[in-house]
């Protein structure tokens, strides 16, 4: 039996594992994001696969024999980005230190090596390619597979026609006549894929098609007439070389023991110690004693500890062990993600390393062990979990806080959330799960949930799994939460950022919590006869759109209203995308200048959207135990430290329309004692940005409590109060916040209708009228630039590894960010430091913090004491911080949202 060759396209791997993880680097400031991806990819191929043979091949740098005959070979593809560049050496080290065998040669791609592999050693191994690379199909036969790891599939002779609509043999055909827009190869203009298969099943060549080319009927015959040297070149370009001169022996490509000394100096190195985990590559470790020195290797799997407990006996014992400890990591096992309706089935704890309980409370399935009675579990644990001597540490502690409020435990002493903590160290990383923490931090890849309860449909619920597999996921959770927060917890101490985490973040997970399982009231009545008037309002529109156009036609499908703009109606297009003619709201903004039936849709539109994302769907979220809608607010999200909310998202409720308003009368005070009351800092990204820049202007303007946009235009337009206008004022404001998200003079002149040569005039007079402002953002860019981050007033940092990226465009966005982020940073710091504050007060108002959405807050408050409250609320909201310019809060009552608004 033919034994296993992997054959990889290591080149895809490189440019997959850029872009699918968020930009990281080391305290250096080296970029490891594709790096640190590549191997987390190449470690589970190796995990799925086992292979005892292995290629790695790469593309080399320059030209190959490809651009001899076709110059514009691949013309269309940009530079790499640098910050991918500078990490190819360490990913060719990479490869070299798992002692995977390397291929590249000068002069010619990977496919082509590929290819000569494939085909020589297809007698001797049973091959599988893996890539995503379609020009890699020709090869495929009997003794030959393509495994595509980005849509996991397989695909052998079968599959492939299936998918092209050709056999491998004839990919290169096929790809002659189609061309390849990623390689720039031109094909046959006008004939796609389908056509290409249509012509290969009746002729069987590119050849035979020209040699009975009379026989082709249609268009297709003068298009491939016209195409024929195009045709014959493209084949020529997408044929693959197979006897490229690369030299090695069947030895050489055997899979060899990890080199763990030189893996430790790479991954030292790189601060990517913890990558090497996967037990496939441990097996392959020398079995010498390993030099690797990485502090988390003291704690090995083989040593873990993990613990059932189903008697009294055991719980009691493991309730004193809680309580001697000094702090534990907990994590809760429910019937739900959604906090407010999950049920508990068991909880598992853990205070030393490798050492962990779980105690099942509810699992129910047939032969199911005896389990210690739920209610007395929870009246034990409460004291101890309410204990505020005892520090309490978790994952997402935020969910589990949430679960236990809903059994009227109150967890006190909220310490360490590993993900808030790995959030606050470095916001760019692609996930803060334990699972990838646990890979980054641990070397140990986790039991994932599909694990032990199955994927899809016939996946079953927590209750329903063995407990002995229960224990082990829940074990381990409460486990690596423990190990992870002991490495975070250090770290945490030695970054600028810890006020950040101890006195912000961490803070702030309670207030969050109590806002999710308060939860906030809804007038279902309200909604469904606001979605009876919608409807009717669309019913209606829908009619004039007909009568306009002169025809009915589904106005919900791009495709058909564009038809019958552009073709029946013959409306001037504004703009043409790879599916044809844009119907976007932009362009039909602008074509609502032209005619009136663009407007008509655009008001369809909204009026949908509306009515399916919000008020159809919200009445559906309603929890039938509260009767409210409990969103969840996301700590570890944005890169500039603002909340988000999802489940449903009550942050992008719309409300620059009448219509979008309307939704937020449907979120009402709680009862007829009630009242809402909203609180809405004033322009509060302004005003840090121009204590952030001591411009003198703006904070003079603020201070003296002049309208700052009017005053703005004043400047710019060298305005007296009798030629000010509001024209002015509206343009002078799209320059304010515009500049501070780094819009420039063409984006401006856009945004204003003016010539790009006014708009470029406009921003040089702001510069120099505020002279601060442009000096903090050339300050900002300086620093950036030299040290990689930028922070806000508050310590929290952002990196941004690819502010020296060789392409501009790249470049140009991460210096608009870098601008940016101090300023949206320092104020959504600002809201969550008053938040803290104000939550501190609420009790004795008989309040409740229901929403927050960026720089708004709002509360339910007794009618009674709705005045004095709302003078608290001034006060801890305008002197939350001391800047250079004063801070305005405004306040609004009233019985819904819209009216507290």
């Amino acid at each position: 039996m033919k034994q296993d060759l992997l054959i990889i396209d290591g080149s895809s791997y490189i440019f997959r594992a850029y872009y699918g993880i968020r930009p990281l680097t080391t305290k250096n400031g080296i970029p490891t994001n594709a790096t640190f991806g590549f191997v987390k990819m190449i470690l589970k191929l190796i995990t799925e696969f086992n292979p005892k043979y292995m290629a790695m091949v790469f593309d080399s740098p320059g030209k190959n024999f490809r651009h001899e005959l076709y110059p514009e070979y691949k013309a269309n593809r940009e530079t790499p980005p640098e910050d991918l560049i500078s990490q190819i050496p360490y990913i060719y080290r990479v490869t070299e230190v798992l002692n995977i065998p390397m291929f590249k040669l000068q002069g010619f791609e990977a496919d082509d090596i590929i290819a000569t592999l494939a085909l020589k050693e297809k007698n001797n191994f049973k091959v599988t390619i893996i890539s995503s690379d379609k020009d890699l199909m020709q090869l495929i036969d009997e003794d030959i597979t393509m495994y595509d790891p980005m849509r996991d599939k397989t695909y052998d002779e079968k599959t492939v026609k299936e998918k092209m609509g050709v056999v491998p043999s004839l990919i290169h055909d096929f790809l002659a006549i189609t061309g390849d827009s990623s390689d720039n190869i031109p094909g046959v203009a006008k004939i796609g894929p389908k056509g290409a298969a249509e012509l290969l099943k009746q002729f069987g060549s590119l050849e035979k098609i020209y040699e009975n080319i009379n026989q082709v009927v249609g268009t297709k015959r003068e298009l491939l007439l016209e195409s024929k040297e195009n045709a014959f070149l493209s084949k020529k370009l997408t044929t693959l070389k197979i006897d490229t001169p690369i030299k090695y022996t069947k030895e050489d490509l055997e899979l060899k023991p990890v080199n763990d000394k030189l893996a430790n100096e790479l991954f030292t190195e790189l601060e990517l110690k913890s990558v090497i985990t996967s037990l496939k590559i441990d097996e392959r470790l020398s079995g010498q004693e390993s030099e690797i020195t990485y502090e988390e290797e003291e704690s090995t799997l083989s040593r873990k500890k993990y613990h059932t407990v189903f008697t009294q006996r055991d719980f009691e014992a493991l309730l004193i062990k809680l309580k001697n400890s000094s702090m534990f990591a907990f994590d809760t096992e429910t019937t739900s993600l959604e906090a407010r309706k999950a049920k508990l089935v068991g909880l598992s704890f853990s205070f030393n390393e490798n050492e962990a309980y779980y105690v099942p409370i509810g699992h129910s399935y047939i032969n199911v062990p005896e389990q210690l009675n739920f209610n007395f579990v929870l009246e034990k644990l409460k004291p101890i979990l309410e204990d505020e001597s005892l520090k309490k540490i978790g994952q997402n502690l935020k969910y589990d806080i949430i679960v236990l409020k809903n059994y009227a435990i109150e967890v006190k002493n909220i310490y360490f959330d590993t993900m808030i903590a790995s959030y606050v160290i470095n916001p760019n990383l692609e996930s803060h799960s334990l699972d990838n923490l646990s890979l980054l931090y641990l070397n140990h890849e986790t039991i994932k949930y599909s694990d032990v309860a199955g994927k899809g449909k016939t996946q079953i619920p927590f209750y329903e799994i063995e407990i002995s597999k229960a224990s082990e996921y829940a074990c381990e959770d409460a486990d690596c939460t423990y190990r992870i927060f002991k490495i975070l917890e250090e770290k945490i101490h030695r970054i600028l950022s810890k006020n950040i985490f101890f006195d912000i973040e961490m803070p702030l997970l309670s207030v969050l919590a109590n806002m999710e399982h308060i939860g906030v009231k809804i007038d279902i009545n309200f909604l469904r006869k606001l979605s009876s008037d919608f409807q009717k309002d669309m019913n209606q529109l829908q009619q004039e759109i007909y009568a306009m156009s002169g025809e009915v036609f589904n106005l919900n499908s791009p495709k058909q209203v564009s038809k019958v703009l552009f073709e029946d109606m013959q409306i001037e297009p504004v703009s043409k995308t790879k599916t044809g003619l844009s119907t976007s709201f932009d362009v039909l903004q602008k074509l609502a200048k032209k005619h009136p039936i663009a407007t008509k849709l655009l008001e369809y539109r909204e009026i949908s959207k509306l009515k399916n994302t919000y008020i159809d769907t919200f009445p559906e979220l309603v929890c039938a135990e509260t009767k409210r809608i409990h969103t969840s607010y996301n700590q570890t999200i944005t890169s500039t430290g603002r909340l988000s909310s999802s489940k449903p998202n009550l942050q992008n409720i719309p409300i620059r329309t009448k219509r979008g308003e309307l939704i937020r009368k449907a979120f009402i005070a709680p009862g007829a004692d009630y009242t809402l009351i909203g609180a809405d800092y004033n322009q509060i990204e302004l005003r840090v940005m121009a204590h952030m820049a001591e411009d003198r202007a703006f904070i003079d303007d603020f201070n003296n409590g002049k309208d700052i946009h009017s005053q703005t235009a004043m400047r710019v337009y060298n305005l007296t109060p009798e030629t000010f206008t509001q024209d002015h004022r509206r343009k002078a404001k799209a320059i304010n916040f515009g500049l501070i998200y780094g819009m420039g003079a063409y984006a401006l002149s856009e945004n204003i209708n003016v010539s790009l040569k006014e708009a470029k005039e406009l921003i040089e007079i702001y510069f120099n009228k505020h002279c601060g402002v442009k000096l903090y953002m050339d300050k900002t860019i300086e620093f950036v630039k030299k040290f990689g981050y930028v922070e806000t007033l508050f310590g929290r940092r952002r990196n941004f590894p690819s502010i020296n990226d060789k392409n501009a465009l790249v470049r140009r966005n991460s210096e608009r960010a870098a601008i940016n982020a101090p300023i949206q940073g320092t104020s959504a710091d600002i809201i969550k430091i008053a938040m803290i504050n104000i939550s501190k007060k609420l009790k004795a108002f008989d309040a409740n913090m229901i929403l927050q959405i960026h720089d708004e807050l709002v509360f339910e408050v007794p009618k009674e004491k709705a005045a004095t409250f709302s003078e608290m609320l001034k006060h801890e909201m305008e002197n939350v911080v001391n800047l250079k310019v004063k801070l305005l809060v405004n306040i609004v009552q009233g019985n819904d949202w819209l009216n507290a608004h």
